[in-house]
């Protein structure tokens, strides 16, 4: 029991100094995401695939984000 306690506090210790500032997703080695993005989505022979919805579903979403990204087929 003892064993469980210290691996829980070691992890709630050392979660407490990690941030992530920004993340990027690419398959470049080494790209560093651009400082002022949240999430960095970067590729020289891919793209990005977005929900696929029709308009019967994207218009029975309650309550959407403002910005919300869908396609609507």
């Amino acid at each position: 029991m003892k064993k469980y306690i210290l691996i829980l506090l070691i992890i709630a210790s050392t979660s407490i100094f990690i941030k992530a500032q920004n993340i990027a997703i690419t398959d470049i080695d080494g790209y560093t995401p651009e400082a002022t993005s949240v999430l960095d989505v970067h590729s020289l022979t891919k793209g990005m695939l977005v929900p696929r919805l029709t308009t019967t579903q994207r218009t029975a979403i309650t309550t959407p984000a403002t910005s919300l990204l869908v396609f609507d087929t």
